[in-house]
């Protein structure tokens, strides 16, 4: 839906430039994205660590 408004939107002169430079963040980003997951997937395990209430749990219990 986004794609086919932009080429509704954007004069047909300048689209490739336009398009050309969405795809190179769009690119760019997905790097940063799945650095910034992998970070708060760590940050979440370690909370756990240290929450008192996971500390207490014994293997096995209901």
């Amino acid at each position: 839906m986004e794609t086919t408004l932009l080429q509704r939107l954007v004069p047909a002169e300048i689209r490739g430039q336009i398009f050309g430079a969405r795809h190179s963040l769009v690119v760019a980003a997905a790097p940063l994205v799945i650095a910034i997951s992998g970070l708060a997937c760590i940050l979440a395990g370690l909370g756990g660590l240290v929450s008192p209430s996971v500390r207490q749990l014994q293997r096995g219990s209901p």
